[in-house]
This record gives structure tokens, C-alpha cells and sequence, in this order.
């Protein structure tokens, strides 16, 4: 996800004008970009785009543009998803992060379930029609002694087989951020019926979970 955050020449006119056909097909606008974007200096907001992104929706969600596959990608951070029990502060607690841009967000620390049921959505429509995304949970685990448990990942596309398999988190790295993959899809065509794809993060009963940390996750190209 950070590979065109480090761009510092701004596009050319050809790139840009790329960059506008893309980002048109974003169902949001620029009265939800956070920090406000000047609606006069279209190539600013096409330029932020294409490197370090763009929050909306309070800044739970983030856009930005490959500039090497032009397709549009997103974060959707935890705040943005369903997360069961999340409201009750004996199973769930929310925490601080700052960005690599600067931008401090929510994050998700789970204290102690039985039942975990993480989940998001995305419209269809916001990406990039017939290129191939992954879908991934941006997570960490903060004490090796609690992860003798495996979680559950799935994604849900109308037209997509169903796509689901487990992750052991034993031996996983501690105290980083790590990238679960939950599965792959080539977004439809606008023009046929496009709907939202669904993801999931789970474990229904078992074993009691804890010291696991939601950022959220991305949907990028392959």
C-alpha cells in the first residue's frame, strides 16, 4: 500500500488526466476528503491521490490511485467495520495510531472473546473495472502465550465463488503489523450488475482470543 507514497514529482498532464477519468468513478466527493481539498486545484487533488491518499468518512476510510496500474485502491479502517462486542469495553477497546502521513486513526484491540466476527464492504463500483484486487486484514498480535487459536477469512462477491480458509496465528511475528490475506477477485464491469464484496475475519466459539489488534484492511491490485 505505500509504494506511491513516496512520489515527490507531480504527474504529467496525460497522468492526470487518467487519474480524473479514474477517480470519477469514486461514489464519494470532495466535500468528504479530509482534510478539505480546494475544489479550484483539481491537479492537487489528483497529485494527493496518487501519493499519499486521501481520508473520508471522518477519516475511517482512505482512497488513493496506482499510478502504475491506474485503479483506484482503499483502506477501510476499523472504525468503518463491524466488529461484534466492539461497544462493550469488557471485550473491546479503541486506541490510537498515527499514519506514516501524519494522520492519526482508530484502532480496534481485542481484550477477550469467545465469539469474534470482524467484517466489511465495499461497493463494487469504486474500483477499477476488470482489474484483479486482493483483500487484506491489517492486523497485529501483541502476546505470543495467546495465540495457540487460528482465525477464519472469507470474501463474498454476487457472481464470485465464495472464498473462505483459515490462518494459524502460532509463529506468527509479534508486535507488527501484518497483512492477512483474505482473498482475490477482478472487479466487474459497470455496466453489468456490480454489488458490494463482503469480507470477513472470524472465529465463532472455541477458544477464548485476546491481544489482537484491527487497523482495518485494504483492497489493492495484484
Amino acid at each position: 500500500m505505500e509504494e506511491n507514497q513516496n512520489s515527490t514529482t507531480p504527474p504529467s498532464h496525460s497522468v492526470a488526466t487518467r487519474q480524473i477519468s479514474i477517480t470519477r468513478q469514486i461514489s464519494i466527493s470532495l466535500d468528504d476528503a479530509e482534510p478539505p481539498i480546494d475544489k479550484t486545484r483539481r491537479e492537487k487533488y489528483y497529485y494527493q491521490l496518487s501519493t499519499c491518499g486521501i481520508f473520508f468518512n471522518r477519516k475511517t476510510k482512505k482512497v488513493w490511485v496506482n499510478k502504475k496500474l491506474d485503479c483506484n485502491c482503499f483502506m477501510i479502517y476499523a472504525k468503518s467495520l463491524f466488529i461484534e462486542w466492539v461497544t462493550d469495553p469488557r471485550y473491546w477497546k479503541w486506541g490510537k495510531l498515527e499514519e506514516s502521513s501524519g494522520t492519526w486513526i482508530e484502532v480496534a484491540e481485542l481484550l477477550n472473546v469467545c465469539w469474534l466476527d470482524v467484517r466489511g464492504k465495499l461497493d463494487t463500483r469504486d474500483l477499477s473495472p476488470g482489474v484483479m484486487y486482493g483483500v487484506y486484514f491489517h492486523v497485529m498480535l501483541k502476546n505470543s502465550k495467546y495465540y495457540n487459536w487460528s482465525v477464519k477469512v472469507s470474501l463474498r462477491l454476487v457472481g464470485l465463488r465464495y472464498q473462505e480458509h483459515e490462518i494459524h496465528l502460532r509463529g506468527m511475528v509479534k508486535d507488527t503489523w501484518m497483512e492477512i490475506p483474505v482473498g482475490q477477485f477482478v472487479a466487474p464491469a459497470h455496466d453489468v450488475k456490480a454489488g458490494e464484496m463482503e469480507f470477513f475475519l472470524w472465529d465463532y466459539g472455541g477458544n477464548w482470543k485476546r491481544g489482537f489488534i484491527v487497523k482495518g484492511a485494504s483492497i489493492e491490485p495484484l
